[in-house]
Formats: C-alpha cells, sequence, structure tokens
C-alpha cells in the first residue's frame, strides 16, 4: 500500500470537474487546493483560460499559432509583448480586452459564475486488489495456518489471478465511508470470526471497500492469544500514515475493544 497522497491526483483520477456558464461548459481540476478552470480552446471563440495564469497560457498558444511561427518574430519580441499584454490586461475592466497587431491577439476579461459539478468516473474495478489484501493478511497474521489450508485461500486466487470471482463464497463492495474529506491513511480491518471473515481496506479514508466471506480459519486467532495470553480475539487494524510515515497494528476483541501492539 505504497500509494502516496495525492490530493488533486486523486479527484482527476476518479472525478470529472465541469463548469457550466450559459451556453459555456468547460473542465476545471483542483490545484493548490481550490478548483481551477483548464484552459480550453472554443470553437469561433478562440481560448479560455484562467486569469491568474495569463502569461504562460497566452506564451503557449502564441509559440504554438502557426501563422506567428511563418512570421519569424524573435523569441525576445515575442517575450516582451507577452509583458506588454499582460501589464495592460491588469488595469482594464471586465468586457474590456487588449489588442495585439504583432501577436494577432484580442485578449478579453470577462468574468462568469460558473455552476461547478463533480461527477465519477468509470474507474477499474478494486476488486482483485482487495482480494490480493485479504490473501497477504491472511498470511502475516497467521502464516502456519493459512498454509495448511491453502484451498480456502483459492477462490481468492483465482479472481487476483484470472479475474474469475465465486459469488457464492465471498462478495466485495464500495462502502460508504464516515470520513467527508481525503486523508493521507489507508488501513485494514481484518475480522476472522467463527463462521465467516469481514474485512475493511480504506484508501485514503475515504476509499472504502469490504470484503465479505463465508469461509473462515478455525481456531485462527489461538497462537495469538497464547503467545500474549489473551482471550477473546475477534480481528486486527492495520493503519499507514502516509504523512507521518507511520505504520501500527491494534487487536480487536469480543467487545470490540483495541488493544495497540505497535
Amino acid at each position: 500500500m505504497k500509494i502516496p497522497f495525492d490530493k488533486e491526483g486523486i479527484y482527476r483520477y476518479y472525478y470529472n470537474i465541469t463548469g457550466e456558464s450559459d451556453d459555456l461548459k468547460v473542465p476545471f481540476h483542483f490545484r493548490n487546493d481550490a478548483l481551477e478552470l483548464i484552459p480550453k480552446k472554443i470553437p469561433d471563440k478562440g481560448f479560455i483560460f484562467p486569469e491568474t495564469d495569463l502569461k504562460n497560457n497566452l506564451k503557449k498558444s502564441v509559440l504554438r499559432d502557426n501563422h506567428i511561427k511563418k512570421q519569424n518574430v524573435p523569441k525576445d519580441e515575442i517575450d516582451k509583448e507577452i509583458n506588454i499584454i499582460t501589464e495592460k490586461f491588469k488595469h482594464i475592466k471586465p468586457g474590456q480586452s487588449v489588442t495585439s497587431s504583432l501577436l494577432k491577439r484580442n485578449v478579453s476579461k470577462n468574468y462568469r459564475n460558473f455552476k461547478i459539478r463533480i461527477t465519477s468516473k468509470n474507474v477499474p474495478q478494486l476488486e482483485r486488489l482487495i482480494s490480493k489484501i485479504f490473501i497477504e493478511f491472511s498470511f502475516l497474521i497467521n502464516p502456519k495456518l493459512t498454509f495448511e489450508r491453502l484451498e480456502l485461500i483459492l477462490p481468492f486466487y483465482k479472481l487476483v489471478i484470472d479475474g474469475v470471482k465465486n459469488n457464492d463464497i465471498f462478495s466485495i463492495n464500495r462502502m460508504k465511508s464516515e470520513f467527508n474529506n481525503y486523508l493521507p491513511i489507508h488501513y485494514i480491518t481484518f475480522y476472522n470470526f467463527t463462521s465467516r471473515i469481514r474485512m475493511k481496506v480504506g484508501f485514503f479514508s475515504k476509499i472504502l471497500y469490504s470484503l465479505e466471506s463465508t469461509i473462515y480459519f478455525e481456531n485462527y486467532w489461538n497462537q495469538i492469544e497464547e503467545y500474549l495470553k489473551l482471550k477473546d480475539i475477534i480481528g486486527l487494524h492495520y493503519e499507514q500514515n502516509l504523512r507521518e510515515h507511520t505504520k501500527h497494528f491494534w487487536l480487536i476483541l469480543a467487545d470490540e475493544s483495541t488493544i495497540f501492539l505497535f
């Protein structure tokens, strides 16, 4: 689970963010914890881009312009003209514009109120990853018993390797997280009860999956209970903090109380 915490990347990968204003629809993204319009070419209207990055976006559009390339305008003259446009732009009012005959550009200042829509993308299912985590966690907690009962692991292995899922034995579902925001924390909560297994996997706290299985290991916690002189262990909780670079484990007892291990 060595996945870096990247809030902007999460929104970029899992969500489409668009802004709508009258007949205009443009993409947005998160940048420095704020929504920002992504530069876009508008048919018959030129380009639209955020005022905060006017100079860079103007330079990109000019350098890509074949008409400017054919005129062989020296780069230092282009830079000088862009600086003039940028400075003039600061002092004009909405509705006004700055024109450059050298660069064939008319830069207008317009303020719009965009209605933001955030919709989920169709991203690949994480079922194989969840199943792989289940296998590895089973070996981590009790490698001896897991090796002895490899037939119990086989259905999960088939999903990881072949993509074949046995719905009669286990299910993997996306769940609603108790966290409203993404946090730099991954966690796994693993329960082996007397009749079933349940595992929850949280990515960045907010992305939560649950695995439920009718397969279970008998006497799964006995070795740990004997070693720690404890009773009624039903689960193990693992938590990884990406920002603080820490990893911790807790035992879960039948009364849902926890014991910190390390």
